[in-house]
């Protein structure tokens, strides 16, 4: 990780390494910059925007990644332009990394299904889950998803405050 905000994106924006999408890998803002050759950048960043994420908001980029040594050898679309959306964090404590994640992978497949592919083993890794997969494919209903996992956050919440050394 090269800085606090890509340590702070990471838990959901890994997620885009299940795909066939660059996240940003090869430039010096991994993680923060995603997208592909095929993506509207004012688009894709209108409509991410548009889901009024909590902490964070999105800017139209321009991107080409290359091979960086040690960090990055191959990275997907190595020198290749490719079109996306740079994340800003503007609220670190209000920022959802997973959720936001998931629905930033839900936009990019919706915006380009045609082009989008799942990397089937890796998201399946990555989210913990075939769900994300099955429900994003289907074009299904996120909100569903999210509440089908509350009680187990609720439990761990409770369970984790005992490990806590600090508030």
């Amino acid at each position: 990780m090269i800085d606090l905000t890509t340590a702070t994106v990471y838990p959901g924006l890994c997620l885009l390494e299940g795909t066939n999408l660059s996240e940003g890998r090869g430039t010096d803002l991994p993680f923060q910059i995603f997208g592909a050759p095929w993506f509207s950048p004012q688009n894709l960043a209108q409509e991410l925007n548009s889901l009024n994420l909590p902490g964070i908001t999105f800017k139209d980029t321009l991107f080409t990644p290359i091979s960086i040594p040690a960090k990055s050898k191959n990275p997907h679309f190595k020198d290749t332009l490719c079109y996306g959306a740079k994340l800003k964090i503007v609220n670190r404590d209000s920022f959802k990394p997973y959720y936001s994640g998931v629905q930033i992978l839900n936009t990019l497949y919706r915006l380009n299904p045609d082009s989008f592919q799942w990397r089937l083993r890796s998201i399946r890794v990555l989210s913990g889950t075939d769900a994300v997969r099955q429900v994003i494919s289907a074009q299904g209903n996120l909100d569903s998803l999210f509440t089908t996992w509350q009680p187990a956050i609720t439990d761990f919440i409770e369970i984790r405050k005992k490990y806590l050394l600090y508030e």
